[in-house]
């Protein structure tokens, strides 16, 4: 209380302050391209033509049935879904650069997800809908970017047929486990897909195939009250889920 009467008491102090970072993030909002025009979509070009679902076309209504889509695709191995993820759906090539998508999706703690001109398809829908599902559950903290996305690729794909990586390439994308260093090595990188989601999604394969789809899920559930991935795989595989 003494803080707040203290702040109160000296509130013009604040002003000369305050008043020029928020004009800055007034400014950057506007000026620099990036995903976080996803809170105000209404202002760079979007409408939404339903709850929770922008777009920049809004004669594209068959966007609709696409998010219906990751709904019921998802559902059946999350069971009650968790999140409820804002959509910002691009047409238009434009459209990327002004929400700066360099993915044809993306999916983003407390953004929403975000689908480029080039992510038009189920594929990316139900891609990018596991992520929201995940980051809800889980958080990010917690969560390996290279399970995260192994995840996202498995559930997404209606056939499951292992790509051939050598085990090396799986170690090594195991080592990622911040956004920022997989964007790096995506991009960065001359075969950056062979190196990222290629060995991810193998992974997800191979542990589908040691404990199983069910195990699957009681990983991710055990991470979801509070365990690290290493540590609930390693309940999993030693027989001891009490979940």
């Amino acid at each position: 209380m003494q803080m707040i009467r203290l702040l109160s008491q000296n509130r013009h102090l604040l002003y000369p302050i305050c008043l020029p970072i928020i004009s800055f993030g007034i400014w950057a909002t506007n000026t620099y391209p990036l995903p976080h025009r996803v809170l105000f979509p209404i202002y760079f070009g979007q409408t939404e033509i339903s709850e929770n679902i922008f777009i920049d076309d809004p004669s594209r209504t068959d966007v609709l049935n696409l998010v219906q889509l990751s709904e019921e695709r998802i559902t059946p191995f999350f069971g009650d879904i968790h999140s409820n993820p804002r959509y910002v759906i691009c047409t238009t090539s434009i459209c990327d650069e002004i929400f700066g998508v360099r993915f044809s999706g993306s999916a983003t703690p407390g953004f929403g997800i975000l689908i480029s001109s080039k992510g038009l398809n189920e594929a990316i829908f139900v891609h990018e809908r596991v992520h929201a599902e995940l980051h809800e559950r889980i958080g990010t903290v917690r969560l390996p970017i290279w399970f995260n996305e192994g995840v996202a690729v498995y559930l997404s794909s209606r056939e499951h047929k292992r790509p051939e990586v050598l085990d090396d390439a799986i170690e090594n994308v195991k080592e990622l486990i911040l956004p920022m260093s997989w964007t790096a090595l995506h991009f960065g990188h001359p075969d950056g897909l062979a190196l990222t989601y290629t060995p991810a999604y193998a992974a997800i394969l191979d542990l589908v195939d040691e404990i199983g789809r069910t195990g699957l899920r009681d990983v991710i559930a055990r991470m979801e009250k509070g365990e690290t991935l290493d540590a609930a795989l390693a309940a999993i595989r030693a027989g001891s889920d009490q979940s």
